[in-house]
């Protein structure tokens, strides 16, 4: 049935014929990446859903300008070709039969199918899988790799999607450069991020492999991906996702006490991979050297995600607008982690909230008196489905917000447990109280620590009932000499211009401001 399918055969035909693409999907952009000025015709697929959708969104890495902005059409548009000025190539691995019968029975012999001339490819390449998915996979990598570095690009991923140091050091940067082509990875295209931005999803393979493998700079607070391969030219600055000073151990600590041999190959891929740290202070510098197993380069900047702290009636009025709070009231911010278990299984989930918010609020509003709100976010990578929300008016769920610094700035009072963002209302000394109630659980078995929990500097609590105490009898003058204290032990200082130091740095190796690019 089938002629002899080879990409030799397909390329002779090339220079003759125009090109009709049968199955928008990823695996076209093959074609994009062998043949450059490839003059294609028009795409169709037999999906009604990816029908008058762009082919760019479907495809990756097309460097073919005709092609960016076509739309996907359905199969009976063939009609309007002339077959003798037309070939047709077959991009699906598991319908291609099924496909070639309707092209055959509309009149459409010369035909290529993408597995075939795989299969028929004289070589393998070296370093490429074994099954026809991932020897494709492992070939979209090798030429993605191959094309040109956009020294201009910036591949961004932070946690908590457009949020965290990422997106404070982007913001700054532009003021040095404004032309950058910024990347950002997200987990929902939902998200919202700045126009000038482009938004990519996190869980889309071959568009995580082209932006990064074509660009000139990653920007990351978690690991990169294990099947991205650092180019020579690209920098790589790993920025790691807590603030100057974190409570639990990271990296390779965690994933050696925990026993998850792959967290500790990603680990092990990235600190390979990271031309610079960029921490907050002393103690983030020993810890991350610990933690990453990291001997490079190191830019002690201070915490960029923190520095909304000091401009918090700008956040608050961002806040109480979105959640239609009286700018009048006062906010109490309650923000547990998550929890993890205690096998080598390490799922994510939210354990129990037993907080009394009903008590909690009493106390607070005899205790400072006015109008106060609870603003409840459990940790983001919790699935909204598992919020147990409340049924008070003064509490509002806040756990769709995307930036947990941003609602830390606006709150006058936080509540955490073992989240290192305690640390970061502290900065400016807003009174921070610990409610841990399975800390023995918690500290013995699931998490190891850096930092004795006890010689925190903050009031530590197990019970509903403890807390409204610790409000009760909380002392600021107190506190704040703790608080200077600690952080003077453990070197941190922060002054709210982080993210304009870290930007500086990163645009001076990258861009400088200006057309030429830093060789340094």
């Amino acid at each position: 049935m089938f002629k002899n399918q080879t990409w030799d055969l397909l390329e002779q035909s090339l220079p003759k014929k125009k090109i009709v693409i049968f199955g928008a999907d990823i695996f076209a952009s093959l074609l994009f990446l062998r043949y450059k000025d490839l003059c294609l015709q028009m795409v169709i697929d037999n999906d009604m859903k990816k029908q008058g959708k762009y082919f760019r969104e479907l495809a990756f890495g097309m460097e073919c300008d005709s092609s960016k902005d076509m739309p996907v059409c359905a199969v009976s548009e063939i009609e309007k070709l002339i077959p003798s000025e037309t070939i047709i190539l077959i991009t699906s691995l598991n319908h291609y039969k099924e496909m070639s019968e309707q092209l055959e029975e509309k009149g459409f012999h010369d035909y290529f199918i993408l597995k075939l001339m795989e299969d028929n490819h004289p070589t393998k390449l070296p370093g490429t899988g074994n099954t026809l998915k991932e020897r494709l996979l492992d070939t979209y990598i090798i030429n993605c790799c191959n094309q040109a570095i956009d020294r201009k690009k910036i591949v961004i991923y932070t946690e908590g999607n457009y949020a965290g140091h990422g997106k404070q050091i982007v913001n700054q940067m532009q003021k040095y450069y404004e032309n950058w082509d910024i990347v950002w990875m997200v987990n929902d295209l939902e998200i919202e991020v700045p126009n000038n931005f482009r938004k990519i999803l996190r869980s889309a393979f071959f568009e995580v492999v082209y932006e990064m493998e074509t660009a000139g700079c990653w920007i990351f607070e978690s690991e990169i991906p294990l099947y991205i391969k650092k180019r020579e030219g690209q920098l790589y600055f790993q920025l790691k996702h807590w603030s100057s000073i974190t409570l639990k151990t990271f990296g390779f600590d965690f994933y050696e006490f925990r026993n998850i041999k792959n967290g500790i190959a990603i680990c092990e891929h990235d600190s390979r991979a990271i031309d610079y740290l960029i921490t907050g202070s002393k103690f983030d510098t020993e810890t991350c050297r610990k933690g990453f197993h990291y001997k490079g380069n190191i830019f002690e900047a201070g915490s960029a995600r923190s520095d909304v702290l000091f401009h918090g009636e700008t956040y608050k009025l961002l806040i109480c607008e979105k959640y239609g709070i009286d700018l009048e009231s006062r906010i109490l911010l309650y923000a547990p982690t998550f929890r993890g278990g205690t096998g080598q299984d390490y799922i994510m989930r939210q354990g129990d909230i037993d907080l009394d918010f009903e008590m909690l609020h009493e106390t607070i509003t005899e205790t400072y008196g006015g109008e106060w709100i609870i603003l409840f976010r459990m940790h983001p990578v919790i699935s909204r489905e598992n919020i147990r929300r409340s049924e008070n008016k003064f509490v509002i769920d806040v756990g769709d917000y995307q930036d947990s610094q941003e609602l830390v700035a606006a709150a006058d009072i936080v509540i955490t447990d073992y989240s290192s963002i305690m640390f970061e209302p502290a900065f400016v000394h807003k009174p921070v109280f610990l409610y841990a109630p399975d800390r023995k659980e918690y500290i013995n078995h699931e998490r190891r620590l850096l930092i004795d929990y006890d010689a925190l500097p903050f009031p530590i609590v197990e019970s509903s009932v403890q807390l409204c105490e610790a409000v009760r009898d909380f002392e600021q003058r107190e506190y704040d000499r703790k608080l200077d204290d600690f952080f003077e032990m453990y070197g941190v200082h922060e002054d709210g211009h982080a993210s304009e130091r870290a930007a500086k740095f990163i645009s001076e190796l990258i861009g400088c401001g200006g057309e030429e690019i830093c060789s340094r």
